[in-house]
């Protein structure tokens, strides 16, 4: 479960990279992160969190909006919410996959459990 102070608990689905977190190279400051999700309480809640830590935040609402955001930022990691209208998280982390500026970009999975 992701240690969030909050009534969401969230459930991760894929490994994240031992030394993103921990790193001497970057401060988390640092370190950009994407959170895809389309609840407005999910993205506040993993923000807040997050951005606690010192990490800067980035959000969308859907994959749409996620394409759009990294046509101007490059993230160093991807929170992807897997249970989206639209586009859910395998079919928007596919595209990401297949995209020569975006393929190495990991990508953590989450679904929230409520």
């Amino acid at each position: 479960l992701f240690p969030v102070k909050s009534s969401l608990q969230f459930s991760i689905l894929s490994p994240v990279e031992p030394n993103f977190i921990n790193t001497n190279k970057f401060s988390n400051a640092e370190k950009i992160i994407l959170i895809v999700d389309d609840f407005a309480d999910n993205l506040r809640v993993l923000s807040t969190a997050l951005s606690g830590e010192g990490f800067q935040i980035h959000c969308a609402k859907n994959g749409t909006m996620a394409f759009m955001a990294l046509q101007t930022t490059s993230p160093d990691l991807i929170l992807l919410d897997i249970n989206m209208p639209e586009m859910d998280g395998y079919e928007v982390c596919k595209h990401l996959k297949s995209n020569q500026l975006t393929c190495k970009i990991p990508v953590i999975f989450f679904k929230c459990v409520r």
